[in-house]
C-alpha cells in the first residue's frame, strides 16, 4: 500500500523513491482523497474543482480529470466506482490524529513537520483552496492546542512551548505561558528572551505592542523574582464521574475566546442535559495551570436566591469574611490583582445576581469569568457560546465510520459500563444513529438511553423514546435530582418561565419543523419579545434560514402542555390550519409563474406544517377550503418529485370525505384526479386510469363541470400513453369543448397539450405541431412555466423525428432545461435529460449524450419516477450500442423492458423493444424480424411506432431469404410479449 505525506511538502512515498506532488489538479484531487481517508462522491469533487459552472459540465470536467490522474504510472489502489472515489493509502494524518490523541509529544512534532499540503497551491480560487485554507488551520489549531494543554499540565514546559513558537512566533498566549511556568532562574532569562523576541517581531512586523497581561508577566517575572510568581492558593476542582468525550471543536472556541483580551466573561448557554457543566470542568481542568491562580470551579445549583451568591463565591475561595465592609467589597479586595479563571456553574435562577458578576469585572482587571446558564446573563460584558448536542449522522453509515461521530462513541462508552459484552454492529450503530437524532445529540438524553442496554436491544430502546419521553430516567443515586430524567430536566427549565413564556411555548409546540417570526405571530400569537425570551433561555433555536426551532424532546414535552389546554389546543388548531392552508393557497399563481423557484423553496420549509394542517381541516371536515387548496397542493408536490408524500395525502382526502353529498363527491373526484397523476408519474397506468374513471363518476353526480374537465383530459392522457389514441380523443374533444364553454385559459391550454400526444401517436404530426404551438402561446399568457417547457419538449419531438431538424431541437430543449432548473421544476428534468441526449448523439455528441442519460437516470431512480427511468435507460442503450458497448447496452435495455412491463407502460415498452430489436438486427437479423412482427402485432394504434417499425422491416427483408423473412414474421406475430420480456 502507497504511503502518503500530506504534511509539509506532499509526496508520495513508494520504496525506494518518492514521487513529489506538483501544483496542479491531479496532485491535488489526490491529496484530498488521501485525507478524506473514505469513499469521496463525485458530486463532491465536481464542486471542489468546478463551483462556479453546471453540475453536468463539472462531471465531465471532473471525468476527464480522473483520466489524467490514471495515467500516472506509479498509482495503485485507486478504487473508482459510478458515483464515487477511493484512494487507498496509508497517510501521515492518520498517524498525527493518533499522536494527538494519545499525547505523544515527540511523535507529535516529528510529524507535524509544516502546514498541510504545503504548496500545493495553483492561485486559482476555487473551492479546492477555501477548504485547504480551512483545513489547515483547523489541523495546526488542533495541533497547537494538544501541545498547549499538555504543556499547560506541566512544571517545566519550555521545550515544548519554544518548538511551537518555532510554527508561529506571533503566538502569545504560548509566550504568556513561558513567562507562568518560569518557576527557576534559567527559565526566567529563557522566557524573558522569548519576550523581546516576541516584542520586537510584533513591532517589526505589525507594529503592535503586547497586551498588557502579557507585558504586566513580563514586568512581574523581571522584577519580583520567581518565588513571588509559584507562592499561590490552590482551589481544588470537583472529580469528574463519567469520561469526558470529543467536544474538540467546543473546547478549542472557548479556549480561543478567554485567550482574548477583551473577553472576560464568557456564558456557554444551552438547554438542560446537553453538557455545559461537563465541558465547563474540562476548560477549568486543561486551563488550571494556566491562570497565576488557577481555575475556581464554584457550583450554584443549591442556592436559593441570588444573595447568597457572594458568600458561596468567598466560601469557595477560602476566603474568610468578618468587618464592617460587604462581602462584595471584600471579594472584590481579594481578586483585584488576582490572575484567575471563575467557572460559575448553572447560574440561570440567579439571574438577578448578574449584576455582582459585572460589578466584580469592573474593579478586577485580571478576572476572567467562564459562566454555564440555560438563559444568558444580558449584561454588556457578556461573550456568549450556544452549546449544542453532540455530534451524530443524519444517514446510515458503516459501523468504521460510528468512530467519528461523538454522539455514538458516547452512547457506546456508557452502554459497556452497565453491559461490558455490548458491540457495535451494523444494525446497533442504526439504532443507535435513530437514538441520536431523537435526542437531538443530547448527552443526558444518551446516557439515559444507553442505561436501558442492560435490559432490552437498542432498536426497542429507540422504539420506546420515540412513544414516550418519561421512558429517559435515570436510578443513578448520585445524580442530580434534575438529571435523573430528561423530564425532569424539562421541568426545571418549565418553572423558570414566566406564564406568559409558558403558555407562548404550549402555543407554539402547534409547529411541526419549524416556524417563521410572522407564523408565530398569526397562529400562535406570540409576538417577537416572547420568542426572544424563549430563545434567550435556549428553549427555541433560530437557524440560519430565519426559522424557528426547537429541541425534538422539547416538542413532544410542549405538546403534552398543550394537549392538557383543550380550548387553546382547538383554537391554536384551527389557526395553524387556516394560515398554512391559506399560504398554500396563495402560493397557487406564482407556482405557475415567475416566482414559481422561491415559492417551491418557501413551501418546502413548511412541508411539514403543511401536511398537519391538510389532516387537520379533513378532521374539521371542510371540503371546500380543501378544495380550494388541491392545485396549488398538487402543482408543490408535483413540481418538487414529492410523489410519495402527495398520494398519502390524496388518500387523506379520499377516506375522509366519503359522504354522499355534493362537496364531498366533488373534493374527492378532484382528490381522484390529482391522485391519478401521481399514479401516472410513477407509471402504475393501470391504477391511474381506474382512479379517474372513479373521479369522472363522481364528477358527474356532483355536476362539476370544471372538475369533469379536468378528469376527462387526464383519461384522454392515460389512454394515449397506453397506446390507444383513438379512444382518447372522445375525451380530449369532450374536454375541450367544456373548456372552451367557460373560456378557462388553464383548461384549454392544459387539454390542447395532451391532444398534441393523441394526435402525435396517430400520425397527425401537422395537428400535433398546431396543438402545442396554441398550448405554448397559452402557458406564456398564464405563465405557466410547466406547461411551457412540456411544450417545448414536444415540438422538439416533432422537429427531431419529422423535420430532422436536430439543432431546432436542441435549442426547444436546451431553453427547456435552463427554464425548469431555474424554475426548481424537478419532474420535467428526466424527461429533459432524455430528449437532449437523442439530440446529442444524433449531432455526434456521443459523451454528451451518455452523460446527459446517467444525471437523468439518477434523477428519476432519486425521483422513483420509474415509467421515465425506463425511458431514460432505453435511449441510453441505444447510444451504447451504437458505440459498440453491447454487454452494457444490453443490460440498460433488460432493465428498461422489465420496468415497463411491469408498470404497463405499453408505449415505452414496445419503444425500447424496437431499439433492442435494431441491435439483435446485426447478428439474428431473423429473431429481429419475429420481435418487430411482435411490435406491429401490439402497436394497434400508435401510427408513429408503427412507421418506425415498418422502415426497419423494410431493410431486413432486403438481407433475408423470402422464405426465411416470411416465417420469422409469422413466428413474431404468435408471441406473447410478456412471455419474450421474461426470455429476455
Amino acid at each position: 500500500m502507497i504511503k502518503v505525506q500530506l504534511l509539509g511538502m506532499p509526496r508520495a512515498l513508494l520504496e525506494p523513491k518518492s514521487i513529489s506532488f506538483k501544483a496542479d489538479k491531479r496532485f491535488q484531487f489526490l491529496a484530498y482523497l488521501a485525507y478524506k481517508e473514505d469513499w469521496v462522491s463525485r458530486d463532491e469533487l465536481a464542486y471542489l474543482f468546478w463551483p462556479e459552472i453546471r453540475n453536468k459540465d463539472a462531471r465531465h470536467n471532473l471525468r476527464q480529470l480522473l483520466k489524467r490522474v490514471r495515467n500516472l504510472d506509479w498509482l495503485k489502489d485507486l478504487e473508482v466506482e459510478n458515483q464515487q472515489i477511493f484512494w487507498n493509502v496509508k497517510t501521515d494524518l492518520a498517524q498525527l490524529k493518533r499522536a494527538m490523541k494519545e499525547t505523544r509529544l515527540e511523535l507529535l512534532f516529528e510529524l507535524y513537520r509544516g502546514p498541510l499540503l504545503a504548496s500545493l497551491e495553483t492561485g486559482e480560487a476555487n473551492e479546492f483552496h477555501r477548504w485547504l485554507s480551512h483545513e489547515r488551520e483547523y489541523l495546526f489549531s488542533k495541533f497547537r492546542q494538544t501541545v498547549l494543554a499538555y504543556a499547560s499540565s506541566q512544571p517545566n514546559p519550555q521545550q515544548l512551548l519554544s518548538k511551537l513558537l518555532d510554527y508561529d512566533p506571533l503566538d502569545e498566549e504560548v509566550v504568556s505561558l513561558l513567562l507562568q511556568k518560569a518557576t527557576t532562574p534559567s527559565n526566567k532569562d529563557e522566557a524573558l528572551s522569548a519576550y523581546q523576541r516576541f516584542r520586537k517581531f510584533l513591532r517589526t512586523e505589525l507594529n503592535l505592542s503586547p497586551s498588557s497581561t502579557t507585558e504586566q508577566l513580563a514586568e512581574q517575572l523581571e522584577h519580583q523574582g520567581t518565588q513571588l510568581l509559584t507562592e499561590t492558593t490552590t482551589y481544588p476542582l470537583p472529580r469528574a464521574t463519567n469520561s469526558f468525550i470529543g467536544r474538540d471543536l467546543e473546547l478549542g472556541e472557548i479556549v480561543h475566546l478567554l485567550g482574548k483580551e477583551d473577553c472576560h466573561l464568557l456564558t456557554l448557554t444551552g438547554l438542560g442535559g446537553i453538557g455545559k457543566s461537563r465541558i465547563a470542568l474540562e476548560v477549568a481542568e486543561k486551563l488550571n495551570s494556566h491562570y497565576q491562580e488557577g481555575c475556581v470551579f464554584v457550583a450554584l445549583e443549591s442556592l436559593e436566591t441570588f444573595e447568597a451568591l457572594p458568600i458561596a463565591l468567598a466560601t469557595t475561595l477560602k476566603l474568610p469574611l468578618s468587618g464592617h465592609i460587604s462581602p462584595t467589597g471584600q471579594l472584590i479586595a481579594y481578586l483585584a490583582d488576582k490572575r484567575m479563571l471563575l467557572v460559575l456553574d448553572n447560574f440561570e435562577h440567579l439571574l438577578e445576581g448578574a449584576a455582582f458578576l459585572a460589578k466584580l469585572l469592573q474593579n478586577c482587571p485580571y478576572l476572567k469569568m467562564l459562566v454555564t446558564s440555560r438563559e444568558r446573563l444580558n449584561l454588556s460584558e457578556e461573550w456568549l457560546l450556544v452549546i449544542v448536542g453532540l455530534a451524530y449522522p443524519d444517514q446510515p453509515i458503516s459501523t468504521d465510520q460510528a468512530s467519528k461521530y461523538d454522539a455514538l462513541k458516547l452512547f457506546y462508552q456508557r452502554a459497556i459500563k452497565v453491559k461490558p459484552q455490548f458491540s457495535l454492529d451494523r444494525t446497533n450503530t442504526e439504532a443507535i444513529i435513530k437514538i441520536a437524532q431523537l435526542v437531538d445529540g443530547s448527552p443526558l438524553g444518551l446516557e439515559l438511553s444507553a442505561a436501558w442496554i442492560r435490559v432490552m436491544p437498542v432498536k426497542e430502546i429507540a422504539r420506546e423514546i420515540e412513544a414516550n419521553i418519561d421512558f429517559l430516567a435515570g436510578a443513578s443515586r448520585n445524580t442530580k435530582d434534575r438529571h435523573q430524567s430528561l423530564r425532569a430536566t424539562f421541568n426545571y427549565s418549565w418553572q423558570l418561565l414566566s406564564q406568559a413564556e409558558q403558555l407562548a411555548l404550549c402555543k407554539l409546540s402547534v409547529f411541526r419543523g419549524g416556524f417563521t417570526r410572522e407564523a408565530a405571530a398569526i397562529v400562535a400569537d406570540v409576538p417577537v419579545v416572547l420568542l426572544a425570551a424563549l430563545l434567550d433561555k435556549s428553549l427555541l433555536r433560530l437557524g440560519p434560514d430565519n426559522r424557528y426551532d426547537r429541541h425534538p424532546l422539547i416538542y413532544l414535552y410542549t405538546q403534552e402542555k398543550l394537549v392538557q389546554l383543550t380550548t387553546v389546543e382547538k383554537s391554536i388548531k384551527a389557526k395553524h390550519a387556516n394560515y398554512f392552508l391559506y399560504f398554500l393557497q396563495s402560493m397557487r399563481v406564482k407556482l405557475r409563474g415567475e416566482s414559481q423557484k422561491e415559492a417551491l423553496e418557501a413551501l418546502l420549509y413548511d412541508l411539514d406544517n403543511l401536511k398537519l394542517a391538510w389532516i387537520w381541516t379533513i378532521e374539521q371536515g371542510n371540503a371546500t377550503a380543501i378544495e380550494h387548496s388541491l392545485e396549488s397542493l398538487t402543482i408543490f408536490l408535483d413540481d418538487s418529485g414529492k410523489f410519495v408524500e402527495a398520494m398519502s395525502l390524496f388518500d387523506e382526502v379520499i377516506q375522509g370525505f366519503s359522504g354522499d353529498t355534493r362537496d364531498h363527491f366533488t373534493v374527492k373526484g378532484r382528490a381522484l384526479i390529482q391522485q391519478s397523476g401521481m399514479f401516472q408519474r410513477l407509471g402504475q397506468f393501470v391504477e391511474a386510469t381506474h382512479r379517474v374513471e372513479q373521479a369522472i363518476a363522481l364528477l358527474r353526480i356532483a355536476k362539476d363541470d370544471d372538475g369533469l374537465t379536468m378528469g376527462l383530459s387526464k383519461l384522454a392522457s392515460l389512454l394515449t400513453q397506453q397506446g390507444k389514441p383513438r379512444q382518447a380523443l372522445a375525451h380530449f374533444n369532450e374536454a375541450l369543448l367544456k373548456a372552451k364553454r367557460r373560456k378557462d385559459k388553464a383548461l384549454i391550454a392544459s387539454t390542447t397539450g395532451n391532444l398534441s400526444m393523441a394526435n402525435i401517436m396517430l400520425g397527425n404530426f401537422a395537428e400535433a405541431e398546431q396543438n402545442l404551438l396554441e398550448t405554448l402561446a397559452l402557458s406564456k399568457d398564464l405563465a405557466n412555466n410547466f406547461n411551457i417547457i412540456v411544450c417545448l419538449i414536444h415540438l422538439a419531438d416533432i422537429a427531431t423525428e419529422q423535420k430532422g431538424a436536430h439543432e431546432s431541437a436542441k435549442i426547444y430543449l436546451e431553453e427547456a432545461l435552463a427554464l425548469a432548473k431555474e424554475r426548481g421544476i424537478r419532474n420535467v428534468l428526466p424527461d429533459l435529460y432524455r430528449a437532449l441526449s437523442s439530440v446529442y448523439f444524433t449531432l455526434g455528441k456521443s459523451n454528451k449524450a451518455l452523460s446527459t442519460t446517467q444525471e437523468g437516470i439518477t434523477l428519476a431512480r432519486a425521483m422513483s419516477d420509474f415509467s421515465r427511468l425506463a425511458r431514460l435507460l432505453g435511449v441510453r442503450a441505444d447510444i451504447l450500442a451504437e458505440q459498440g458497448q453491447l454487454p452494457e447496452a444490453l443490460a440498460n435495455f433488460k432493465e428498461s423492458l422489465n420496468l415497463s412491463h411491469q408498470n404497463q407502460d405499453i408505449d415505452t415498452t414496445l419503444s425500447t423493444l424496437l431499439l433492442y430489436a435494431n441491435l439483435v438486427a446485426v447478428k439474428e437479423p431473423a429473431r429481429a424480424t419475429s420481435l418487430l412482427a411482435l411490435i406491429i402485432k401490439r402497436s394497434e394504434e400508435d401510427e408513429e411506432l408503427r412507421q418506425r417499425v415498418k422502415t426497419q422491416l423494410t431493410l431486413l427483408e432486403k438481407r433475408l431469404p423470402r422464405e426465411v423473412f416470411t416465417t420469422a414474421y409469422q413466428q413474431g406475430e404468435t408471441w406473447v410479449l410478456e412471455n419474450i420480456i421474461q426470455v429476455l
